[in-house]
């Protein structure tokens, strides 16, 4: 997709965000911004995006834990398209009370 596009991988296999440790998920959170600035310098660029999917309907296809760290200028890299959907009245509270509850599960 761009020079420097770079694949960050866990140990771990797990096949998505959701299902990686705590201690695994610290260890990316660790390398992510090396490997970021490494991958930038070498295509000779300052920006870049950063995608990790989430299930085949969130387009994933290779189905374990990957960051893919891709160099962006204005010759090459990713080109987002974005489909937008505005909220409901109330919907956000309702959003906000779900993810809620669902942390104070763990």
């Amino acid at each position: 997709m761009a020079p420097g596009h770079t694949l960050v991988i866990p140990k771990e296999p797990q096949a998505t965000i959701m299902d990686l440790s705590e201690e695994s998920a610290a260890g990316i959170g660790r390398v992510l911004p090396c490997i970021t600035r490494a991958a930038c310098a070498a295509a000779g660029v300052q920006e870049c995006n950063i995608i990790q999917n989430n299930g085949a309907g969130a387009g994933q296809e290779v189905m374990h834990v990957h960051f893919h760290v891709i160099p962006k200028s204005s010759e090459f890299g990713l080109r987002k398209q974005w489909t937008p959907r505005p909220l409901q009245d109330g919907e956000a509270e309702d959003i906000l009370r779900i993810m809620q509850a669902s942390i104070e599960q763990k």
